[in-house]
């Protein structure tokens, strides 16, 4: 998404947009930026991805 000298604006696992630090990001506290449901629209969006049968909720490893 962005960077600058020290942080790193990325979209983690379940679309939480947050805002970690480029070289420690598993050891410290990360700012959550934004949320993936805000509003109706979004949260019917999301409600997909709670579903078992919808084929991208458990990736092929």
């Amino acid at each position: 998404m962005s960077k600058d000298q020290t942080h790193q604006i990325i979209i983690d696992f379940d679309g939480a947009k947050k805002k970690v630090f480029k070289e420690c990001k598993e050891e410290s506290m990360n700012q959550r930026l934004e949320y993936p449901v805000q509003d109706r629209k979004t949260w019917n969006e999301y409600k997909k991805r709670l579903d078992p049968d919808f084929p991208l909720r458990f990736p092929c490893w």
